[in-house]
């Protein structure tokens, strides 16, 4: 499917982020600009391949739902400890992309986004801790955040993984909701940054704001769209 209506004014769309229709705002998380320079300064032989997946991901959206506001929820780099010149160029570009497609752009501040003011005053875009929208919060996850409605977070890389007979097993980026906790969780847009399976016994959860997710539901991407899993409580270890 192409997508799921989890509340009104809410979707969860198979490009991997959240659409609000009334608003007209797309929101992802967790792109990890940079994630392949910051291997190579830890000696890893990894080229540079996920620019042209998320800039491919997000021409999809921008086709697709021709959204006025685009919200990057956390994680648009991934050094912590410095700018690196990769992420300098293409936090750039993916800027540039999205202000010559939306009428405005919102950045909210990850974990790894230490440095990023940086490079968003470059462009005169100022870094924010949350936003609101249509009486939905948004924050990246990584922090205790107040609220008495529904919130959007990232942070946590949610996967859902599945064993079959031989031992080889397959990894798919998802989706979470609560309706007990009134909380929705991104997969990450970054192809390449790890995840953490959301199943049971692997599973414990990042932001201080979840002790299980136990009372979550999951949909996963696939190549064919979303594909509803039910919750996770009941799925257990797949295979």
């Amino acid at each position: 499917m192409n997508g799921i209506k989890l509340l009104p004014g809410l979707e969860i769309t198979r490009e991997g982020g959240a659409w609000l229709p009334e608003s007209g705002t797309y929101v992802v998380a967790d792109l990890h600009l940079g994630y392949e320079a910051a291997a190579r300064r830890e000696g890893a032989g990894m080229p540079s391949v996920q620019r042209e997946v998320i800039m491919r991901r997000l021409g999809r959206i921008v086709e697709r739902y021709s959204p006025d506001r685009f919200i990057v929820n956390g994680d648009l780099k991934h050094t912590y400890d410095r700018n690196l010149r990769q992420e300098w160029d293409e936090i750039l570009e993916i800027i540039w992309f999205l202000r010559s497609s939306v009428k405005k752009v919102d950045v909210l501040r990850g974990n790894h986004d230490n440095f990023l003011a940086t490079i968003l005053s470059r462009e005169g875009i100022k870094l924010k801790n949350s936003a609101k929208v249509a009486g939905i919060a948004f924050a990246h996850g990584h922090e205790t955040v107040k609220r008495s409605g529904w919130l959007v977070i990232g942070h946590e890389h949610p996967f859902i993984k599945t064993r079959e007979p031989l031992g080889a097993g397959i990894s798919l980026p998802c989706f979470l909701w609560s309706r007990k906790l009134k909380m929705v969780v991104l997969p990450p847009l970054s192809p390449i940054a790890f995840g953490r399976n959301v199943l049971p016994p692997e599973a414990e959860p990042l932001s201080p704001m979840i002790e299980s997710f136990s009372s979550f539901e999951a949909a996963a991407m696939t190549e064919k769209g979303l594909l509803r899993f039910g919750k996770v409580a009941a799925l257990g270890a797949m295979g």
